[in-house]
């Protein structure tokens, strides 16, 4: 069987042969390329034990957004009091339709306006629930 294919490959034209081996080289980089965007997205990837806190990051930042975006169109100056109320039509809401709460069970507290909002968990969790 080995003598058939050298034989085939003897009587192919060089430029068959060359072909032939550039199409093996280039499925061989093709894959090699494939193993290592998988290895490198599987290395990448944080930790579950951050998730629960970037979650709660991020909800802190949407209701410190909504709660400037509503003092600023109602015309409020710092110290005022803020309610999750003025805030909600400012805000991406839950399928409940209330403000998102943090993943892992914490509570904001929205403060007033020109003060960040802050979760109970703050830096009692690691890592911290707080706004950077």
């Amino acid at each position: 069987m080995g003598r058939a294919v050298f034989v085939r490959l003897v009587r192919m034209p060089k430029a068959s042969i060359l072909s032939q081996l550039f199409r093996g080289f280039f499925i061989f980089l093709g894959l090699g390329g494939l193993a290592v965007a998988i290895f490198i997205l599987k290395t990448n990837t944080l930790p579950n034990r951050q998730s629960p806190a970037i979650g709660c990051i991020n909800n802190l930042r949407q209701i410190d957004g909504a709660k400037n975006e509503w003092a600023l169109l109602n015309h409020k100056t710092n110290g005022e009091e803020v309610t999750e109320t003025d805030i909600k039509p400012y805000i991406l809401l839950d399928r409940a339709g209330k403000i998102p709460h943090c993943p892992v069970g914490g509570n904001y507290n929205i403060g007033r306006v020109g003060d960040t909002p802050t979760c109970s968990l703050g830096a009692t969790v690691t890592p911290a629930h707080v706004l950077p």
